[in-house]
């Protein structure tokens, strides 16, 4: 796994994770939008983020983006994971930014709660 195919998982565990318990998977939870993919912070300053890759929204995440890469390919995976928090239309997105994506249309305590 490259380091691009790493971050678009990793983007998909932050948001599965941030959806269920509002707690990212990684250290900074901070994607940028280049070329049609999420990219890490961490790995535009040449960094590596910090995870655990037993993190079971970890695991998930890789699971459903190589289920969805083996039967759409790797532009399909890409349009599946691009519309999560509206990433496309920010150019980047942050933890704080996913949760008011997947809370927009929540209640106001179920909003209060998530950023507790």
């Amino acid at each position: 796994m490259n380091e691009i195919e790493l971050s678009v998982i990793l983007y998909y565990a932050d948001f599965l994770s941030l959806k269920e318990i509002s707690i990212p998977v990684t250290d900074n939870c901070k994607y940028f939008y280049i070329h049609g993919t999420p990219v890490n912070s961490c790995f535009i300053l040449d960094l590596e983020p910090i995870y655990d890759v037993e993190n079971p929204y970890f695991i998930r995440a890789y699971e459903e983006y190589s289920t969805i890469k083996n039967k759409f390919g790797e532009e399909g995976a890409d349009s599946f994971v691009e519309g999560l928090a509206n990433l496309s239309a920010r150019g980047a997105v942050d933890a704080e930014q996913m949760l008011k994506a997947i809370h927009q249309y929540s209640t106001g305590i179920e909003r209060k709660q998530a950023f507790k």
